[in-house]
């Protein structure tokens, strides 16, 4: 008799465990009436004031560079860091990486427009 109460009260204790919930909802979520952060429309147009921005200083820049006289000591000194940096820089293909293409195809091109450069000369 003490056997089968003993094994009548492990299944229940069992039973109860399996309909016992572990999660149990206290309130209902409801949504907010308004978002708080992050301001999306805030971020847009500051992104969009800075690409502007950076586009237009690029364009400046290039401009002002392409005025200043070839033999100005700023200009030589800058090529100077520029071909020692290129000298440094490994010239392997891009494996794969977003970033080692992009800095591929700019060092090419800086190389390219420095030899254009020297030519002219």
């Amino acid at each position: 008799m003490f056997e089968a109460l003993t094994q009548q009260f492990e299944l229940a204790k069992v039973e109860e465990v399996r309909e016992t919930p572990s999660v149990k909802v206290l309130d209902p979520p409801s949504f907010p009436e308004k978002k708080s952060f992050p301001p999306r429309l805030e971020i847009m147009f500051l992104g969009t004031f800075l690409a502007f921005a950076g586009a237009v200083m690029l364009i400046l820049g290039r401009a002002h560079w392409k005025e200043i006289d070839a033999q100005d000591p700023g200009k030589v000194l800058a090529h100077e860091v520029l071909q020692t940096a290129n000298a440094h820089m490994p010239w392997a293909t891009p494996n794969g990486s977003r970033l080692q293409a992009m800095t591929h195809r700019i060092w090419v091109r800086v190389r390219r427009n420095d030899s254009a450069n020297a030519a002219e000369e």
